[in-house]
């Protein structure tokens, strides 16, 4: 029997229309099913299998398995679309029995081949897109629709006032103010010798597993953190992503090594399955504040200080540029070494990502979008507020009893 242009694309339509639907018998799950379902039947059921499932694949590779994945993925997407346009660009379709029109009368002889290629590749476009969005979910999406961290936790995190900000903003500056004294420079601006190397990564896992273990979340896994190309992420002013298809946290290698403690910490807490900006950069702080290492723990002060330092700002610009200048020295040195070393990479379209990245954080249920990452402030003083409620006190600058 002998193959027609309508039957090949009849063959197409079906198919995409088969991955259509379970992609959006997906979505409706995704939406439909409530927070409690999630948590318990995918992020603490499913996931933790896909977790050791992507780590056995994955973890060993010597480089970013995205790299590879995402290159087949995009070459099998180009193949795909070009197989089911390819025939109409033949000069007589019927000179090829492969693609002979076997009823001559039939309407669909009549339809032009620019016609049958837009179908096929708007068709073939569509199915591959499918695609996309059953893996995003299946792997790791549904973890957006889980129980929210604050209510795991029982936290009430509320919008701190001015005067509670500035408070915090000068008790953080003092645990800075120390941790800075202790750093293993030889002197003030030698960055180059903190150990920024794989042992530092798996101080880091070690910290980020026992304090998620400790708030109640299951660790499975071993999430890796791949440096890429310096100035790849941070011109899209981003500096670290976390890719579901395998798995793994990537971290822009021009990153200044003093945020990459605090940036490879947060990614990994997503490679865990905590999904929200804030609740992310929360656990990071947390893990990172209390790990037994100097070297992390000012990471985690000075990242929190620059997002307290941003949010007094932003209330008092002239308040906070004279508190700046009075900083320590040192501190005073981070904080412009870390501006001049993101000068570096000039951003591309940042309006277009900040829209893009926006809109796609609040289609997952964030509603504060990229504002979210700031909520790690209201998290933090929450926490604190139930600790002290619960007279727990600290012990060291940055450790003690959770």
């Amino acid at each position: 029997m002998v193959e027609s242009n309508s039957y090949t694309l009849k063959s197409l339509t079906r198919s995409t229309l088969g991955w259509g639907l379970f992609a959006a018998l997906l979505v409706v799950l995704r939406y439909g099913l409530s927070a409690e379902i999630l948590e318990q039947v995918y992020s603490r059921g499913l996931f933790l299998k896909i977790r050791k499932l992507l780590d056995a694949v994955f973890a060993w590779w010597p480089f970013p398995a995205s790299a590879f994945v995402f290159t087949v993925a995009l070459v099998f997407w180009i193949r795909s679309i070009y197989k089911w346009t390819k025939y109409v660009n033949m000069e007589d379709s019927s000179s090829n029995p492969k693609f002979e029109i076997r009823n001559p009368s039939s309407s669909n002889v009549h339809l032009s081949k620019a016609f049958i290629k837009a179908s096929a590749f708007v068709l073939a476009l569509t199915r591959g897109a499918s695609m996309v969005v059953i893996a995003f979910l299946l792997l790791w999406g549904f973890n957006y629709g889980r129980v929210a961290l604050p209510d795991q936790l029982g936290l009430d995190p509320e919008p701190l006032t001015t005067s509670e900000l500035w408070e915090e903003l000068r008790l953080t500056t003092k645990f800075v103010s120390i941790l800075r004294t202790q750093l293993p420079l030889s002197n003030q601006s030698d960055y180059k010798s903190l150990p920024l190397n794989q042992n530092t990564q798996a101080r880091i896992r070690a910290t980020v597993t026992k304090h998620l273990k400790h708030i109640g979340y299951p660790t499975n896994g071993l999430v890796r953190i791949r440096m890429v190309w310096p100035g790849t992420l941070l011109r899209f002013n981003t500096s670290g992503i976390y890719f579901p298809l395998t798995g793994e946290g990537h971290v822009d290698a021009g990153l200044h090594s003093l945020q990459v403690p605090y940036v490879m910490a947060h990614e990994m807490v997503h490679g865990y399955g905590i999904t929200d900006e804030g609740s992310c950069n929360f656990i990071a702080w947390l893990a990172c504040t209390r790990a037994d290492n100097i070297y992390i723990r000012y990471s985690g002060h000075l990242m929190y200080f620059r997002y307290l330092g941003s949010a007094v700002r932003r209330r008092d610009p002239e308040g906070y540029a004279a508190f700046r200048q009075n900083l320590p020295p040192g501190v005073l040195a981070d904080l412009n070494s870390i501006n001049a070393n993101n000068d570096k990479f000039d951003e591309i379209v940042p309006e277009l990502r900040d829209v893009v990245y926006d809109n796609y954080l609040k289609s997952q249920g964030i509603s504060d979008g990229m504002a979210s990452y700031s909520r790690v402030i209201d998290l933090v003083a929450a926490w604190q507020n139930e600790r002290l409620a619960s007279q727990v006190k600290p012990t060291a600058i940055g450790q003690g009893p959770l």
